[in-house]
């Protein structure tokens, strides 16, 4: 059985690479920056699924671009 991903690791590993800016990652997943931030700070330690998911999603369709 495979092991599932872990959608918020993921999403907090690509924060801390910092190869995009928040604000464009706020434009582009349709999170508001203000959530983006305080995820990217760690301030918010358990963001609703929808929100990671949101962002889970703009990360991948970066990746395959």
């Amino acid at each position: 059985m495979e092991n599932p991903i872990n959608l918020y690791e993921v999403v907090m590993a690509k924060f801390a690479e910092k190869q995009i800016p928040q604000r464009t990652i706020a434009r582009e997943s349709g999170v508001p920056f203000s959530t983006v931030c305080k995820i990217a700070q760690g301030s918010v330690k358990e963001p609703s699924v929808h929100t990671v998911q949101r962002l889970y999603n703009y990360f991948q369709s970066k990746q395959a671009a």
